[in-house]
């Protein structure tokens, strides 16, 4: 249609035997228009292949971000593993200081957990989740270790086979409770050292993970037993 109006539009002027400046020819025209059209759909592309382009860069600055902050977080755990492996190596140099006060060094290490272990009745007597005074020592102990680095720590507490009785009243859920309310008692005590409460969490296996079987005394002495375990960030430590 606009070429339409372009033909009758120069027969016109024609006809009048008029010359208008600045008009072209038809053929001239239909050229810049050609061109025009040719000329927006460049642009089109241009500005499609801008915005991929920019994207692509937004993409590259998000990669890089998360690379750099992976690299920040490997190096903290990095960090953390080295402070634990050197509290490990403390731990067990300091071994026959802390069996002075009825503490073991423990270890899982398919679990990636290593700690101290109190054996029998040195935090509590039979029955009860009062910390005695030989506990709170032995505690004492712990704490400065603890202070040393930053890993989370679990508290489990264990009892042995023989069912509660003589405080059933107590802990009416039985030997769970009783282990669960004696690592609740021990979390306590180390809070109130300056341990964060966000470092420490508790568990109870009550008598269902014992460390030696049998019924005899001695092995629910073994068995009666509260553990602080901290949890290594790489669990490839060698038991030198």
């Amino acid at each position: 249609m606009v070429r339409t109006m372009w033909k009758a539009t120069c027969v016109v002027i024609a006809l009048a035997g008029m010359t208008l400046p600045g008009c072209v020819t038809a053929s001239e025209y239909y050229e810049l228009e050609d061109e025009l059209a040719k000329t927006q759909s460049e642009l089109a592309y241009m500005r499609d292949t801008l915005e991929k382009a920019e994207q692509m860069l937004t993409d590259v600055d998000l990669d890089r971000e998360d690379i750099a902050r992976l690299q920040a977080e490997l190096a903290a755990a990095q960090q953390q593993n080295d402070d634990m492996v050197a509290q490990l190596q403390s731990m067990r140099s300091q071994a026959g200081v802390f069996e002075g006060v009825g503490l073991t060094v423990a270890q899982y290490p398919a679990e990636g957990l290593y700690g101290y272990r109190a054996e029998g009745d040195v935090f509590f007597t039979s029955g009860s989740d009062q910390l005695t005074t030989k506990g709170k020592k032995a505690l004492d102990m712990v704490v400065a270790e603890l202070k040393k680095v930053d890993a989370p720590i679990r508290i489990d507490g264990h009892t042995d086979i023989d069912p509660v009785k003589k405080t059933k009243e107590k802990y009416p859920a039985g030997n769970i409770e009783l282990g669960a309310k004696r690592a609740i008692s021990v979390r306590e005590y180390l809070i109130s050292k300056g341990i964060p409460a966000s470092r420490i969490a508790v568990a109870s296996f009550a008598e269902h993970r014992p460390v030696v079987n049998g019924k005899t005394a001695e092995a629910k002495a073994k068995n009666r037993r509260v553990e602080i375990m901290l949890q290594m960030v790489n669990t490839t430590v060698t038991n030198s």
